[in-house]
């Protein structure tokens, strides 16, 4: 810090310009752990805890694309289920997100606007917030037999009891797909990226803890994880999947910034 007198002869202090630069730094810092708002990460720098990391993303052109996984035994005995992934649309139609057969077993897609989710073939409920085309959205239910519930972007959307009851599974040898069904397919058009399938029910709190990350290591409950960074490998379950139609992936990603999309209910 220097001493000068002003024009007016006051004697005044100056204080140092790499002070003030620090304290905006500061500043800006504090406000972006408060607000989770996580920068993009430069081409060819590595992601802090993996946050934002993925670099590509599933596109699917809606007709006859979607990736194969073959059944396994964890992702059909199920009494407690959590799906999530991020997803950007480019139209307003019926359409899978994750599909274990419909008609049987779980499935989790769209029906023009808003979530929906089936646990066991025909039993369904729809949420309240219409996911728009042209943006990504983060999506995620969770299902404990009783109570679903679904999340837009981290916030509650939908929570009930209605049309409950078991998981049921897949018969034994099919497959379940993602961005397709085996019941009619309602294939994905668009973007589909870091899609998750868990054995718990997570909380809002751990849904929005993780949803601008990638996850690499196993989790309590984790049974799958799909990056679509370039492949259709799952990174922690060995549920690897297979390219169907003309699948392939997109150099664009989740984002690693906060999404504001406020709910509007219907």
């Amino acid at each position: 810090m220097s001493i000068y007198r002003s024009l007016y002869g006051e004697v005044r202090s100056r204080k140092h310009p790499l002070r003030r630069f620090g304290l905006v730094f500061i500043l800006v810092l504090l406000f972006s752990l408060a607000y989770g708002v996580y920068p993009s990460t430069p081409t060819g720098a590595s992601a802090p805890a993996g946050v934002g990391a993925a670099k590509h993303s599933l596109l699917l052109d809606g007709d006859g694309d979607y990736v194969e996984i073959p059944y396994a035994s964890d992702l059909n005995t199920l009494s407690a289920i959590t799906i999530e992934a991020w997803v950007k649309r480019t139209a307003s139609r019926c359409e899978t997100v994750v599909g274990n057969g419909w008609r049987e077993s779980y499935w989790l897609g769209f029906c023009y606007g808003p979530i929906r989710f089936y646990h066991t073939g025909y039993q369904w409920v729809d949420g309240k917030t219409p996911i728009p085309p042209g943006q990504w959205t983060h999506i995620a239910v969770t299902y404990d037999g009783t109570t679903r519930r679904y999340y837009v972007n981290g916030q509650l959307d939908l929570e009930t009891t209605a049309n409950n009851g078991p998981i049921t599974a897949a018969p034994g040898g099919a497959v379940l797909g993602i961005g397709g069904d085996r019941h009619g397919g309602y294939y994905f058009q668009g973007l589909i990226d870091e899609v998750r399938i868990w054995n718990v029910v997570r909380t809002q709190a751990e849904i929005q803890a993780d949803m601008y990350r990638t996850i690499n290591s196993p989790r309590p409950g984790l049974l799958a994880v799909w990056h679509f960074d370039g492949d259709a490998q799952d990174a922690v379950g060995g549920h690897h999947g297979v390219l169907r139609g003309n699948a392939t992936f997109s150099s664009e990603r989740f984002p690693s910034n906060v999404i504001y999309l406020p709910l509007i209910r219907r």
